[in-house]
């Protein structure tokens, strides 16, 4: 049976910052309430030592694969229509190292920049893409076939250009039409899933990382948006959304095995 545990969002800061002396890792927020900083620093050796006595076992493996994760997946979701919104928010950070995983959700805060708490849940390192998939809206894959959408990066528009021409006689409509179309229609939930390798050899800049996005498009359905140049709008259901996000960790270990050898 998988091991659960419930921490205020003080409770995960100050275990944290005691840790680390930094902020909470993203995608994870918390927002204290102390008026003062003697009043801060009081509250936080409370939480600690109250952490300390109920989860032993979370100051000592779970906190370290949170800290020094070989991969990590952190997904940032809110409501389309109001970013704001704070009961629509999904704030998940997933870490693994070795075979285990473990999976932080934030619970709702009164504002955006606050925190109901936290739920973190261990599992199998290999269902990280499962579970954060599964915390999202349940949403069915979008009608509409794949679009080619523009390079944000105008270094990159001739390429883009050339692959329109390639695509374009594939598809009755334009690829610009179709693509702005895509980019214009009525979003009910959008946000971000990024993987990335904990840390590299090579230093900061060695570490690989991925990012994928995804929209729900209103009276439609659900749209992953990957990383490359020029970027694909790719229907996609949680099956497929898994599937995507696996490939990208698929990756990143691949990255870490070269890195050892």
């Amino acid at each position: 049976m998988n091991r659960t545990w419930t921490l205020t969002d003080l409770e995960l800061f100050a275990v944290w910052e005691r840790a680390t002396t930094t902020w909470l890792p993203w995608p994870l927020v918390c927002t204290t309430r102390a008026r003062t900083r003697s009043e801060l620093d009081y509250e936080m050796r409370q939480a600690v030592n109250h952490v300390a006595a109920t989860y032993p076992e979370f100051m000592g493996e779970v906190l370290e694969t949170l800290r020094s994760p070989e991969i990590s997946i952190a997904v940032n979701g809110y409501d389309g229509r109001d970013e704001d919104k704070v009961e629509t928010l999904v704030r998940v950070l997933a870490v693994r190292r070795a075979d285990t995983g473990y999976i932080v959700t934030q619970k709702p805060g009164e504002t955006y920049w606050h925190s109901g708490g936290y739920t973190i849940v261990e599992c199998d390192a290999v269902r990280l893409a499962d579970k954060v998939v599964a915390a999202l809206p349940e949403v069915s894959a979008g009608r509409e076939a794949d679009y080619l959408l523009p390079v944000e990066d105008r270094a990159e528009e001739l390429d883009y250009s050339f692959a329109s021409s390639v695509v374009r006689d594939s598809f009755s409509d334009p690829v610009q039409r179709r693509s702005e179309k895509f980019l214009a229609a009525p979003i009910e939930y959008r946000g971000t899933v990024d993987v990335r390798q904990g840390r590299s050899r090579f230093g900061p800049r060695g570490v690989t990382r991925h990012q994928l996005q995804w929209r729900d498009i209103e009276d439609d359905g659900r749209y992953v948006i990957t990383e490359e140049s020029p970027p694909v709008a790719v229907a996609a259901d949680s099956k497929r959304f898994v599937q995507m996000i696996n490939s990208r960790v698929a990756e990143v270990v691949r990255v870490i095995k070269d890195e050892r050898a």
